[in-house]
């Protein structure tokens, strides 16, 4: 069974991406492994926009406990990718973010990251601080 991924209406968060030739494979498109890194990059450039980053999330960090991807299409060297970030489904000790990626108006990839609210000192799941959760809900609505 295909993964599938439904997006709400409203988006977050937009950013462009211009491929690299590094990101390109033997099959002479962005391989699986750089889509990775082109979510991660998207949601650096999310985090960073509101003052976050992954260790410095209210005094708590972040950890990546899951990750969900469905291949719609294919991206080459230099294409300008349009990626669009939605948070979804916070709780008390994390969130969704929902990515879809596009390239000229058609879909390449549709993306769901869990996110764990993390602790680096004791190594433990932590409860989402206030602010980030308060921050999170204002991007999800």
């Amino acid at each position: 069974m295909r993964v599938k991924i439904s997006f709400p209406e409203k988006f977050c968060f937009q950013t462009e991406f211009i491929v690299p030739i590094s990101y390109i494979n033997y099959g002479n498109h962005v391989g699986n492994d750089s889509i990775v890194s082109i979510i991660h990059e998207a949601r650096m450039r999310l985090f960073r926009k509101y003052n976050y980053t992954e260790l410095a999330f209210e005094g708590k960090g972040i950890i990546l406990v899951d990750a969900m991807i469905a291949y719609k299409g294919q991206a080459y060297h230099l294409d300008k990718l349009d990626i669009r970030l939605a948070i979804t489904n916070i709780t008390t000790y994390g969130f969704d973010i929902l990515t879809l990626v596009q390239n000229e108006g058609k879909d390449i990839v549709h993306a769901k990251n869990a996110l764990l609210c993390f602790d680096y000192k004791t190594n433990q799941l932590s409860a989402l601080p206030e602010n980030a959760k308060n921050w999170l809900q204002m991007l999800s609505e």
